[in-house]
Parts: C-alpha cells; sequence; structure tokens
C-alpha cells in the first residue's frame, strides 16, 4: 500500500509539473486518450525498472537471507511472479488517476494559470 502512494504521489506531482504541456499538446489537437496513454506509461515504465531493480535484488539477497525465510525457498518463483504482477496491477491503477485528470484539463485555463 504504501508504494501504490508513494507511486501515486511522484505520478500525480510529473502530472501537476506538466500541465502546461499537457495543455499545449490538448489544445493543437492531440486526443484525450493519447495524453492518458503517455501518462500511463511513464508511471508503469518507472514501475517496471523499480520491480526489475527489486528481482535483481531479491534474486541476489535470497541467498543471504534463506535463514530468515520461512516457507519459502531463498528463490521461489511463484512467489516473485505474484508480487511483480500485483506490483505492475498497482501501478497501473495509481497512474490511471493523475492520468484522467490529465485528460480532462482545460487548456485556456491551464495556459493562464502562473506556476
Amino acid at each position: 500500500m504504501l508504494g501504490a502512494l508513494g507511486l501515486y504521489a511522484s505520478v500525480a506531482y510529473a502530472v501537476a509539473r506538466r500541465t502546461r504541456d499537457l495543455a499545449v499538446r490538448l489544445a493543437v489537437g492531440a486526443r484525450p486518450g493519447t495524453v492518458f496513454g503517455d501518462v500511463v506509461l511513464r508511471g508503469l515504465l518507472l514501475s517496471g525498472v523499480g520491480v526489475g531493480l527489486g528481482l535483481l535484488l531479491a534474486a541476489a539477497l535470497g541467498r543471504a537471507l534463506q535463514g530468515t525465510l520461512y516457507g519459502v525457498g531463498a528463490f521461489d518463483v511463484p512467489t516473485l511472479a505474484v508480487v511483480a504482477t500485483i506490483q505492475v496491477g498497482v501501478a497501473l491503477a495509481a497512474t490511471a488517476i493523475p492520468a484522467r485528470r490529465a485528460t480532462r484539463v482545460d487548456p485556456a485555463r491551464a495556459l493562464r494559470e502562473e506556476i
């Protein structure tokens, strides 16, 4: 849950910083679906890197922590696959909210606001 909250906060912050850019794209004719896809893709790339690094660290540290593990092996593939799948699903949900908000930006209003 903490990972989902952190990912949501970072994506929401990135969308807020890119409001003018997204507003210009919408004003010149970009489809809202394209903007939505761009924001979601960036969030999923960020979480994909995190999941990949996490799997590498789990593989590297699994043997060192084998004595503290109970009920799973040092590199339990089904457990790691389930955790990675859940994390990617949570990342998709956490990025969809700011992405949807980005598609509803009024270009004229966003360009008038001062940063």
